[in-house]
């Protein structure tokens, strides 16, 4: 088995530090925005159908995104610099993102619409929009399958013996694990 850096995992790991860095701005725009609501403009149209308390799950939505975000371009770095604990827990949010892939695609199958989160029935009588409706689900399901495709993939390569090598080999150097 050879302990060299591999392509691979280098690719994984900018690919993946780019992504959460977006993640963080993103985050730290949702978190502005939220911030620059005030609870007036949530008393006039169309803000005003907002339910009570909304703003401040928007608002915890957009700190644990950030926490996430941060958390997960840390672990992506500590990939880069092939660090065990790195490798492991991307296998653990890959497979927990199949699983939620896999949840969706129950749901989906189980006739959960989107729709019903709608206040009315806007458009239940328009063909031409439930037509375009089932076109997004079903690119909903492709996307979602594809990617779940893709996690298990990098599941396997991230557990391959090469690769669990280059990690030994690179923490042995160090001293950490």
């Amino acid at each position: 088995m050879s302990a060299t850096r591999s392509n691979f995992v280098d690719v994984l790991a900018w690919a993946l530090l780019v992504g959460n860095v977006l993640g963080v701005v993103i985050a730290l725009l949702q978190l502005a925005l939220v911030g620059a609501v005030t609870p007036e403009m949530l008393m006039t149209p169309p803000l005003d159908a907002f339910p009570p308390g909304a703003l401040g799950l928007l608002r915890g939505f957009a700190i644990f995104f950030l926490i996430l975000s941060v958390v997960m371009t840390y672990a992506a770095y500590a990939l880069l610099r092939r660090h065990e604990w790195a490798r492991r827990l991307h296998v653990v949010v890959f497979a927990l993102s199949i699983a939620w892939g896999v949840l969706w695609i129950a749901l989906f199958a189980f006739g959960f619409d989107m729709s019903a989160l709608a206040p009315s029935d806007v458009g239940a009588h328009i063909p031409e929009l439930q037509a375009a409706m089932k076109a997004v689900r079903l690119v909903v399901l492709i996307a979602t399958m594809a990617l779940c495709v893709l996690f298990a993939w990098l599941i396997k390569r991230l557990r391959s013996p090469e690769v669990k090598a280059e990690f030994r080999a690179a923490n042995r150097g160090t001293g950490t694990a």
